[in-house]
């Protein structure tokens, strides 16, 4: 699960704690990297501030990643919207609306920050996931799956077994004919298969492959999506 941050209620999920801080502020560290952002629903109106200091707006695809951004501050990037606020006795302003925080991995220059909706009343618009989107994590020819499905997934790759727990696995390599991705996952004493795709990669793609909750809740029948990506 290397490459892979979330932060929630200051515990880093799938039982890794976080270093309590106390009292005592650390400033953190002026960071530069590059990231994308990725969400199963596009959304409109996120801003950010680029490394030149400027408001810059994101662009979410549902089938794709966005273009690159480049951040150069503190973790975490903070996401916002935008709106205009006035007064009868003031000017109109602008108004920032924090919606999320984007954590940056500490080795990491190249991002992919993958927006979900946070279901928490108190929390803030969307939890996103930081994922080392680097060729070194995540190679050409290769496969990486994210399970974001509440289900533990059993399956395989080829002929290779692959069990998924919450998160990002490594990466796989897709080269050559069509592969067979398998994936299902225990009712009780049950087995249901989930997905079953066939999925060939060039050496000059790679591809991340989502696993999102059913639509429908306590249906099995889990939501696929796969971004393959062009190295060009």
């Amino acid at each position: 699960m290397a490459g892979f941050i979330r932060y929630l209620n200051g515990v880093l999920f799938f039982g890794l704690p976080l270093v309590a801080l106390g009292s005592r502020e650390i400033e953190s560290p002026v960071q530069q990297v590059e990231f994308s952002v990725y969400c199963m629903q596009r959304i409109e109106g996120l801003k950010f501030t680029n490394a030149e200091g400027r408001t810059k707006a994101l662009r979410f695809y549902s089938s794709s990643r966005s273009p690159k951004y480049q951040y150069r501050g503190t973790s975490p990037i903070k996401i916002f919207r935008e709106r205009v606020v006035s007064g009868a006795l003031q000017p109109a302003a602008i108004e920032r609306i924090p919606v999320a925080e984007a954590q940056i991995l500490p080795s990491a220059r190249q991002l992919l920050l993958v927006f979900i909706a946070d279901p928490r009343p108190a929390g803030l618009q969307y939890i996103v996931y930081s994922f080392d989107d680097s060729l070194a994590n995540l190679p050409a020819g290769h496969v990486a799956i994210f399970n974001l499905s509440g289900f533990t997934l059993h399956g395989s790759i080829g002929s290779r077994p692959v069990l998924l727990k919450a998160g990002p696995s490594i990466s796989y390599p897709l080269l050559g004919d069509f592969i067979d991705l398998r994936f299902g996952t225990y009712f009780g004493d049950r087995f249901r298969q989930t997905y079953l795709s066939p999925v060939i990669l060039t050496d000059n793609q790679r591809a991340i492959l989502f696993f999102y909750p059913p639509y429908l809740k306590g249906s099995p029948e889990i939501q696929p999506r796969l971004l393959i990506q062009d190295m060009d």
